[in-house]
């Protein structure tokens, strides 16, 4: 049988104990019956020694089906006891009267359970927008509240980081005075998305509000300091094998700026002359005159390894177009595909920018296709490094393919529905499908932006 739903407590039930005052029956529970008339509670249903009876109760006014409009009541195992109260209780001459209750709906029972979730617990460990901060090494990490922070990855490129933090917590870590945040390492970690970490290379203290604005930059800030032998021919090689010698002969002198190196050590051989450049100034000028890719950490491989890593190859990313769509009102919010033709260039004339060689060994490199499309738009472009016809060939292709797309660079705004920012990394291709406009494209994505508050990862690249 059932119980129906809602019921008023009437006046507190009192029975009379010979003279020893009135007694207030503590917990009142109720067995499998239903409310019709004045059905009284018994022995059995209460599980006391006597049970309620009729003389002792004053008033209890009961609510029928029709009256709470609901088409059945809760069961009884559904029903949690019920405390009455006493006039010594209430402070009142007569204790709670009929009127003065308000009606209570009896509902099963709601067991609470732990929201699921793609972000973690945030009352343990650090928070979605919270940072890892430590001394160089990571040999004491301290969890520190950020305010707004937003970071950023780039194939070929150095990632970046910005966030508030307050006056107070800064103290906390060891940052006082405060320009000791400078040098810190940061490490920020989102569930699917992946890791940033790097250097803070600025500290911003407001005047007014009590905060402090950090900047920080990628690994390979540490090596914008480090310098290579003044004047130094290195053993010509590969573009990899010439930057992974710059990387050893920077950490013999004790300046590990990388612990891990992976290095494809393809094409043509190049014979650079160092001038007293600097580490970073090898990779970055050695990955523009060769076409080559750099990466000191996209946030999947910061996640998987969680080490200083410089990888090196002829492309960064996997094609993952077939496998990985991203669809627009579903995980894209906005975007923006533009068709520009003004920096598209479909033949270039490649020179060696020693001038010894620049009129005798200069050539063009065409772009067929693009040519019939939108006509011949031409470009220069001038090579250190490389002398030989055949060397600097392949260096112009790659850049070639480069230019005939740069009208073509899209920024999509992505929302991590169906966890999708676990679906792929910086450098990776993936599908973009718009319905509106009636396009599909492959768009590469070359560099991404996350503001963890709000949940948004901004991806850009170039499209087909």
């Amino acid at each position: 049988m059932s119980l129906y739903g809602t019921f008023l407590y009437g006046a507190a039930v009192y029975g009379a104990d010979g003279g020893a005052g009135d007694r207030t029956f503590g917990t009142l529970a109720f067995g499998d019956f239903t409310f019709g008339g004045p059905t009284l509670v018994s022995a059995a249903d209460t599980g006391t020694a006597t049970g309620i009876d009729a003389a002792s109760v004053q008033v209890v006014t009961l609510i029928s089906r029709a009256d709470t409009g609901i088409t059945a009541g809760a069961d009884a195992a559904s029903v949690r006891p019920v405390t009455l109260i006493s006039r010594a209780d209430t402070g009142t001459a007569t204790g709670v009267s009929a009127a003065s209750v308000q009606a209570v709906t009896i509902a099963p029972a709601v067991v609470a359970t732990a929201a699921v979730g793609l972000y973690p617990d945030t009352s343990v460990g650090p928070g979605i927008t919270d940072l890892l901060i430590s001394r160089p090494g990571w040999g004491d990490v301290r969890t520190i509240t950020a305010f707004d922070p937003t970071m950023s990855w780039e194939v070929s490129g150095v990632g970046t980081l910005s966030a508030d933090v307050t006056v107070a917590d800064a103290w906390a870590i060891g940052a006082d005075p405060l320009d000791r945040l400078r040098g810190m390492w940061v490490r920020h970690r989102h569930p699917t998305w992946g890791d940033w970490a790097g250097v803070v290379t600025d500290a911003v203290p407001s005047a007014v509000d009590g905060l402090v604005e950090i900047g920080a930059r990628s690994w390979l800030e540490l090596g914008e300091k480090l310098l290579l032998p003044k004047v130094h021919r290195p053993p010509g090689g590969a573009p990899g094998a010439v930057v992974a010698w710059a990387v050893r002969t920077v950490a013999l002198e004790g300046n590990v700026v990388f612990e891990r190196l992976n290095i494809d050590e393809l094409g043509d051989d190049i014979t650079p002359e160092l001038r007293g450049e600097t580490l970073a100034g090898v990779v970055t000028g050695t990955a523009s005159g060769s076409g080559q890719e750099w990466s000191d950490g996209t946030p999947k491989r910061m996640a998987a390894r969680g080490d200083r890593e410089l990888r090196w190859s002829d492309r960064i990313g996997r094609d993952l177009s077939r496998a990985v769509e991203l669809v627009a009102n579903v995980h894209v919010v906005d975007g923006r595909l533009p068709m520009s033709l003004a920096p598209v260039e479909n033949a270039l004339y490649v020179t060696p920018s020693d001038e010894r060689y620049a009129v005798a060994r200069g050539f063009w490199v065409l772009d067929p296709a693009s040519i019939a499309a939108v006509g011949r738009r031409e470009g220069s472009r001038a090579y250190a490094g490389a002398v030989t016809r055949s060397t600097l060939r392949p260096i112009a292709r790659s850049e070639l393919a480069r230019s005939v797309t740069r009208g073509q660079t899209a920024r999509v705004d992505l929302v991590d529905e169906d966890g999708c920012f676990a679906w792929f990394d910086v450098g990776d291709t993936v599908r973009v499908t718009l319905p509106s406009a009636d396009m599909a494209v492959s768009l590469r994505v070359q560099a991404a932006s996350l503001s963890p508050a709000s949940g948004i990862l901004t991806i850009s690249g170039t499209w087909t």
